[in-house]
């Protein structure tokens, strides 16, 4: 009998402690899914209030896209004005050729129908690290000056270089809480090689 009685108490303690576990095995069920589901709405939550906070910082590629397009039609004036500062020097022996090109170019650069072209140069013209602003009067002289475009005589060919650097910034186009405007600068270098053995072309 004592045996028996010993068992019984054991198997009931057995079955008490199988109770507790399925106890705590459906409040994980519970507990799990409501805690994965409160995490998810936390970022949601964190997410959207922080995307918020930052929209008004989104800088507009608006200025990049518009002086994309401005960098074009400049190459086409230019390449325009220096076929015709070469074709009309024809004559010119070797020597003074490359002067005479020159000469012609910038007095063709003080027209007013240049005007645009010299406006997409000097628009945010960067120079020894500033800014340079100057007056339509001062900006043929500091294009000579500071050799901003380059004439020589290279192996039968005029070789025209032109270097010169912009800096533009980009802002954001909403002006409401926090804006942090981005600075971008820009280096427009590039070769022309002319031909003077007969035919002219230009790279």
């Amino acid at each position: 009998m004592r045996y028996k009685i010993t068992g019984n108490i054991i198997k009931f303690k057995i079955h008490e402690k199988n109770i507790m576990k399925s106890k705590k095995a459906v409040f994980m069920e519970i507990y799990l899914p409501v805690l994965t589901l409160a995490m998810c709405f936390l970022v949601i939550l964190m997410y959207y209030h922080q995307s918020k906070a930052v929209e008004n910082s989104l800088v507009s590629p608006y200025s990049l896209i518009e002086m994309q397009g401005k960098a074009k039609l400049f190459e086409m004036q230019e390449k325009m004005l220096l076929k015709s500062a070469v074709d009309t020097n024809l004559e010119w022996d070797e020597t003074s050729f490359v002067q005479a090109v020159q000469e012609k170019f910038y007095s063709e650069l003080e027209k007013d129908e240049q005007k645009e072209l010299l406006d997409f140069i000097f628009s945010g013209l960067k120079f020894n690290n500033k800014i340079i602003s100057l007056n339509s009067a001062e900006r043929i002289q500091f294009l000579k000056k500071n050799n901003i475009y380059s004439f020589s005589f290279e192996s039968g060919k005029l070789k025209i270089s032109r270097n010169f650097e912009k800096e533009i910034t980009l802002r954001a186009e909403n002006k409401r809480g926090r804006n942090f405007p981005v600075i971008a600068d820009f280096n427009y270098s590039r070769n022309y090689l002319y031909d003077i053995g007969g035919k002219y072309f230009i790279e």
